[in-house]
């Protein structure tokens, strides 16, 4: 591993290193990266307004617009305005909700609070997993992604939107909770979506498709030789930029 840049530790906001982020594939405009958490991707990335949590990772050409990130995200993602993805959950079967019961952090300010001790831990049923969040993925402004969800490649998450489940590949849903409102294509369509797997190719391979026509995006993918991307994936943490490895 290779360690691009150390920041100084008061640079929670990266000003002033824009450009050297920029010439790494990342573009950041007011993102705030705690101590307790790093981001990995695959650039480019274009991330506005966000606050990312936890062990996050974001693939090639996706940006989020605005909201909160704890959650794996594919590559070509389109994110707008205050979305939640992967925000922690509470326990509804203890004494309280509160996190004092198990949150050391909690309240650490307050000379009382050392008076009572955070020894339990969430178990994985409350905890959850953090969202997966596949290839080729809208979601709508407001949305909020629940922790555990897996979302398909391809699927549109409409504004406003809770998503409490699982979203096929393909499937536009919408409402609270989100529920299936239409697939985006065919069945025979998805499929061959699913196999060519066109957002792992370089866009070289993909110039010159006529994008709004995607079945015949398809046909010409098929006659072509697969040039898959090869951009290494890097590290951001609050204080420094790490080149990890060639995917």
């Amino acid at each position: 591993m290779e360690k691009i840049k150390q920041f100084k530790k008061s640079d929670y906001d990266f000003t002033g290193w824009n450009s050297l982020l920029i010439q790494n594939g990342l573009k950041l405009s007011r993102v705030a990266v705690p101590a307790t958490a790093t981001l990995t991707y695959q650039a480019p990335v274009h991330l506005v307004d966000v606050n990312i949590s936890g062990k996050s990772h974001v693939s090639r050409y996706s940006y989020m617009r605005g909201g909160n990130l704890n959650a794996s995200i594919g590559a070509f993602c389109s994110f707008a305005q205050g979305i939640r993805i992967g925000d922690g959950n509470h326990p509804a079967s203890w004494l309280s909700s509160n996190p004092i019961q198990y949150r050391a952090s909690s309240f650490g300010f307050w000379p009382e609070r050392a008076d009572l001790k955070a020894e339990l831990r969430l178990s994985a049923e409350i905890a959850k997993s953090q969202p997966t969040i596949g290839n080729d993925v809208w979601i709508g402004s407001d949305a909020i992604i629940l922790r555990g969800v897996k979302i398909g490649d391809g699927a549109i998450i409409a504004a406003g939107s809770i998503v409490v489940k699982d979203v096929d590949p393909y499937m536009i849903v919408g409402g609270i909770p989100a529920k299936p409102i239409k697939a985006r294509f065919s069945d025979s369509v998805i499929e061959k979506l699913l196999i060519t797997k066109w957002w792992n190719r370089s866009l070289k391979d993909i110039n010159g498709l006529p994008f709004d026509d995607p079945e015949k995006c398809l046909d010409i993918l098929e006659t072509r030789q697969t040039a898959l991307a090869d951009e290494p994936l890097r590290r951001l943490e609050h204080d420094k930029l790490v080149l990890l490895f060639n995917p």
